[in-house]
């Protein structure tokens, strides 16, 4: 963002200055860098954006100038010139496949701890109902014992809409019919 390399230039040249120092001054001001910084720093406890954060930014900001004598002029961007909508685009179509890696990332590491929690629950009910706990193993449980995709589609785990899963008689009382 921005006059890449700029700052060299005017590195050598820049100093701090203190608000009281500018007083009866005109000060042009960037409207979207304040808009963005308000957006992103102002948060509540859960961190989540403030309603109108950039509108209680701008007065807090203006204010300031205004009791300092600071006249503040503020610069909007224009359209977007073609070269920088190529590298919108590009930043776009990133965070896109950067979202989607995320999800199914996540969808991985459910499917993994699901399938983990119905292996642990058919073990622990061979275990229960062995005469010799020792001699159980998960070799012994038959594949259609583990009931994970179902278990995985009735509860609509990545649907966003329900979460807990549904307690129903399949899920919930253990198969007798495992052989030992």
């Amino acid at each position: 963002m921005g006059v890449h390399g700029l700052w060299e230039i005017l590195g050598p040249t820049a100093r701090p200055v203190r608000l009281e120092s500018l007083g009866r001054k005109k000060l042009a001001v960037d409207a979207s860098i304040w808009i963005y910084q308000f957006m992103k720093a102002m948060r509540d406890k859960e961190g989540h954006q403030l309603k109108n954060a950039h509108i209680v930014g701008f007065f807090r900001r203006i204010c300031k100038l205004l009791y300092f004598g600071i006249q503040p002029v503020f610069v909007f961007d224009g359209g977007v010139p073609v070269l920088k909508r190529q590298t919108i685009a590009k930043r776009r179509q990133r965070r896109e496949g950067k979202k989607e890696t995320v999800k199914q990332t996540a969808h991985r590491l459910l499917a993994q701890q699901l399938q983990k929690n119905a292996e642990k629950k058919q073990v622990d009910i061979v275990l229960a109902n062995s005469k010799s706990p020792t001699k159980a193993t998960k070799r012994e449980l038959p594949l259609g014992a583990l009931e994970f995709t179902e278990y995985y589609e009735d509860n609509n785990y990545f649907d966003g809409e329900k979460m807990v899963p549904k307690p129903d008689e399949s899920t919930d009382s253990p198969k007798k019919d495992i052989k030992q």
